[in-house]
């Protein structure tokens, strides 16, 4: 009987396409590079810890990575670190997505 459920079950509820996952986390990747390069890269270093934000928490730290780049302005501090046009245009994109 159960083996009969869940042959009507995949029948009746299509798994979604690999590559659609894939597509739909590829914006996601690309901020994550963005976070690791200019954020992590400051953050763990001084802590001597593992990344601040990973593709598992991004999306909780959205309002205080808006907070802390586009309203206050703080981060990320220094010349090395200083996001490009394209790199803030991408952020915004995600954090208002």
């Amino acid at each position: 009987m159960i083996t009969a459920l869940l042959i009507i079950y995949h029948i009746w509820i299509p798994a979604a396409p690999v590559e659609n996952h894939k597509a739909q986390n590829e914006p996601n990747i690309a901020v994550l590079e963005i976070l690791d390069k200019k954020c992590n890269s400051c953050h763990a270093e001084k802590k001597k810890s593992s990344p601040i934000f990973t593709l598992e928490n991004m999306e909780s730290e959205k309002l205080r990575i808006n907070y802390q780049v586009f309203v206050k302005k703080r981060m990320p501090k220094g010349k090395k670190h200083d996001l490009t046009s394209e790199e803030r245009a991408l952020l915004l994109k995600w954090i208002k997505g």
